[in-house]
């Protein structure tokens, strides 16, 4: 797979997820090297020994409730040590609203975080966000020999809709 910026990724998937942007803009820079996704509950609650920290990362109702349920003092305590990992961006479901705290982090961390304002469409982990990414991969412009040039249209209803529950 190649490698997309978080901008190109938006736009690609902006209007189907119908995407939000929030946190910070400057986050728009990273890049996207993996299409895989991951939950971070374990390193929201404070273990990061196996954190991949390169993938998308996915917050649900999970995640959000967790983080609103501990102390102020915890949760700002988590949130830096999870932020301390060069994460390339955060989505959140279902437009869901995040605790006090986390957009600021991510704002200090230079992350930009996507929320889904839809709350009838869930993004899912597993396959369907892998194969969204690496259709946008193919999507981005060949500027780079990271970056890989297709002549395969891309549909989103054939990416998008397997990920809608």
């Amino acid at each position: 797979m190649g490698a997309l910026t978080v901008a190109e990724f938006y736009e690609h998937t902006k209007d189907s997820l119908q995407l939000e942007i929030l946190g910070n803009p400057e986050g728009f820079k990273r890049m996207i090297t993996m299409p895989d996704a991951s939950g971070p509950g374990l390193v929201l609650a404070g273990y990061t020994g196996r954190f991949v920290h390169q993938r998308i990362q996915v917050l649900g109702e999970t995640e959000v409730s967790y983080l609103s349920s501990l102390s102020v003092e915890e949760r700002h305590r988590n949130l830096t040590a999870y932020f301390a990992f060069e994460i390339p961006l955060v989505m959140v479901t279902k437009g869901l609203v995040l605790p006090d705290g986390f957009e600021e982090a991510a704002h200090r961390a230079g992350v930009t975080i996507l929320r889904s304002r839809s709350r009838r469409k869930r993004i899912s982990m597993g396959r369907s966000l892998t194969s969204l990414v690496s259709a946008c991969c193919l999507l981005a412009p060949a500027e780079s020999e990271s970056r890989s040039a297709c002549s395969t249209s891309w549909n989103a209803d054939t990416v998008w809709w397997p990920m809608i529950s």
